[in-house]
This record gives C-alpha cells, sequence and structure tokens, in this order.
C-alpha cells in the first residue's frame, strides 16, 4: 500500500481556472504536486516535506478527502487530497493547465487521475 499527499491548488487566468500540476522526471505523467509519505510521518508532514523538495511554497492548506485507488503496479494507493494556494512555485516540472490542455494531456497521466480525481474535483466543483 502506498500513501499520498497531494495538493490541489487553481488559479483563475482570463477568466478560466486553472490547476497546478506536476510531472515527474522519472515517469513524465503529470500529477498533482506532493508525493509519497514516508514511514513516522504524518500526512501533513509529507505534503509539506514533497512540496519543499518540488520548489512549491504552500500556505495553509484545509483537507478536501482521502481518495482509494490502484497505482500504475497494482498496489493500492491511498490519496490524501488537500487544497491550497501557492506563494511561490519555483519548479521547472510545474504547470498550469485549463481542462483543455489537461484533457490533451491526458495520455500523460495515471488512470486514477484520469478516471478517478479529476472527475471528482469536476463533480464537486473544484475545478
Amino acid at each position: 500500500m502506498e500513501i499520498v499527499a497531494a495538493l490541489v491548488t487553481f488559479r483563475i487566468r482570463n477568466g478560466v481556472k486553472e490547476l497546478l500540476f506536476r510531472r515527474d522526471r522519472d515517469s513524465y505523467y503529470w500529477s498533482f504536486p506532493g508525493g509519497t509519505q514516508r514511514p513516522g510521518e504524518s500526512v501533513g508532514q509529507s505534503l509539506s516535506r514533497n512540496l519543499a523538495s518540488q520548489g512549491i511554497d504552500a500556505g495553509t492548506v484545509r483537507r478536501l478527502g482521502t481518495i482509494s485507488t490502484h497505482a500504475r503496479d497494482g498496489k493500492l494507493q491511498i490519496t490524501h487530497v488537500f487544497a491550497g494556494a501557492t506563494s511561490s512555485i519555483a519548479s521547472p516540472d510545474a504547470e498550469w493547465m485549463d481542462k483543455t490542455r489537461a484533457r490533451l494531456q491526458s495520455g500523460f497521466m495515471t488512470a486514477s487521475m484520469v478516471d478517478v480525481l479529476l472527475p471528482h474535483l469536476e463533480a464537486e466543483r473544484h475545478w
């Protein structure tokens, strides 16, 4: 089982809501900023550590919920989803995407992102 903490952050640009995605250098898949929890770490500590290592500074965050899916390798993945604003982004691997751009990149996203996370955000009117 893998436990992940992910940050959903958005901005409005020219009247269009965009979400921040981050491309993993090893797999070339787009995901939300965040990452895997280490042993002994709380989910909040994991989120803070991963964002810092990715060059993303988030202020106050709030939990949106928890989603259980299966990762590409078949392992159960529990994703704790947080929402918050970013005060700075110093990551060359991060990119803002609107729905159209995200749909064009869906072939480079995990099935759980395309089939579960993005539809959930849309259903809850977060996107």
